[in-house]
């Protein structure tokens, strides 16, 4: 029996379930969270699906098998890397998916990567933009423009730039097979706002920067008062083309020049973006059969994490006017 491990009963970790009773592969799914009210909603929604997976639910991880094939950390960002202790100190565990924000501070990351290598995981951090049918292509045809220097700009609002600014700028380096150098905190606006979380802050307005091989980027949440969610948009942008991707409707085309002045406009064929009750069997299932998964790997997401992390670290002590080491993001 193939032993699958979800830590954190809350809105992602039921969705994660849901993808897991999916797998082609005969499960025992053990799911933990202190929150009794949490596991019983993640059952319910496990039991929106018709499958014949083993299901069980505990409240601490000393209940788990010692064994784990394959495990999904989806608890806060403040207590993962307690929770990622105490589960490598309890069983062996052969592939890990991560949630990000991965930690909060720069020594949790070092502390993690220590653990990760030292108990031979291979983890990975969920991404899963880079999962998608869209930008799959995407990446694919930005191979013909690979002496072009893009400007990419991400705009939404109230979409929470803290907690998925680097769902962003991960895309972008999967496109371009490349790694951001640097962010700018310089148009980011000067409030700290709270989280829909309680004890965590988020941030609107832009920022900005630039990858290794000369792409730069903006990324903007921008603020409304009434808390209406505008999902993204994406412009990939060049003198001789254009991508445009709109998640809200799933449309996508692009534009690019011929010979002469002509503009040709091309549509892409475009799928539904998965939900993550789509993805997570899906990836367990490659990872039994000895594949990579479609999604960041740790050590990557690690170098990406921390230069974001340390640029809000920045903005948090120009509002604030106190130096932390604690960028209380999820």
């Amino acid at each position: 029996m193939i032993n699958a491990v979800i830590v954190g009963a809350g809105q992602l970790g039921s969705r994660h379930l849901q993808g897991l009773v999916k797998s082609k592969n005969e499960l025992s799914i053990h799911l933990v969270d202190p929150n009794k009210e949490a596991l019983q909603t993640a059952k319910l929604r496990a039991n929106e699906i018709s499958h014949e997976q083993k299901l069980t639910f505990h409240s601490e991880i000393g209940d788990l098998p010692r064994t784990i094939d394959f495990a999904v950390i989806a608890t806060n960002a403040n207590v993962r890397i307690q929770v990622l202790q105490a589960l490598v100190d309890h069983a062996s565990v052969k592939t890990l998916i991560l949630e990000k924000v991965l930690f909060q501070y720069e020594d949790a990351y070092n502390k993690a990567l220590e653990l990760i290598e030292s108990h031979r995981i291979q983890c990975y951090v969920n991404h899963p933009r880079r999962a998608q049918y869209i930008y799959q292509k995407i990446k694919n045809d930005l191979k013909s423009y690979s002496h072009v220097k893009f400007d990419i700009d991400v705009f939404g609002v109230n979409w929470g730039l803290g907690c998925n600014g680097l769902h962003v700028s991960d895309l972008i380096e999967y496109l371009f097979s490349d790694e951001v150098s640097s962010y700018s905190i310089n148009d980011l606006d000067q409030n700290l706002l709270s989280s829909k979380r309680k004890g965590f802050n988020e941030f609107t307005g832009t920022i900005k920067g630039d990858t290794l091989r000369g792409h730069s980027f903006r990324i903007t949440s921008c603020y409304a008062q009434d808390n209406a969610i505008r999902p993204i948009t994406i412009t990939i942008n060049s003198p001789e083309v254009t991508f445009w991707v709109s998640e809200a409707g799933m449309q996508a085309f692009y534009l690019r020049e011929t010979n002469g002045p002509k503009i040709i406009r091309e549509t892409f064929k475009v799928e539904p973006i998965k939900f993550q009750s789509d993805l997570t069997g899906n990836w367990l299932d490659l990872a039994i059969s000895g594949e990579k998964l479609p999604l960041t790997e740790y050590g990557q997401a690690k170098r990406n994490h921390l230069k974001f992390i340390n640029a809000l670290l920045d903005q948090i002590e120009i509002i604030t006017g106190f130096k932390t080491e604690i960028c209380p993001i999820t």
